[in-house]
């Protein structure tokens, strides 16, 4: 195992080691409680929502919006997913179905 329980850092970890001190302190306070708000790139909405279980791009008024989907997912979670974020121009644009923040959760890995 070249990954026993010394440092390895994840993803997250080097994000959040590197990038979130130099966030706004309304970013790093989305970050900390879970949630989404307009602006955030791409990079913020990992550090604060997790690895979504599907991504992909849809056309909204003749634009390209990638939609990331959180769990649950059912049988086909691009399609059942129960919370979407919106990406315009890679900023999160706006949301949808959002109750309560999911937990964090690291990329499955093959």
């Amino acid at each position: 195992m070249a990954c026993l329980m010394l440092s390895c850092a994840t993803r997250r970890d080097e994000l959040m080691a590197t990038r979130y001190p130099g966030y706004s302190a309304e970013i790093r306070h989305a970050i900390d409680r879970g949630y989404p708000i307009n602006g955030m790139d791409q990079e913020q909405a990992y550090l604060a929502l997790g690895e979504p279980i599907c991504r992909k791009t849809i056309e909204r008024e003749g634009r390209p919006v990638d939609v990331w989907i959180y769990p649950p997912g059912g049988r086909d979670p691009c399609r059942t997913g129960e919370f979407r974020i919106y990406f315009e121009e890679g900023r999160v644009s706006h949301w949808d179905r959002f109750d309560a923040a999911p937990r964090f959760s690291e990329p499955r890995t093959p």
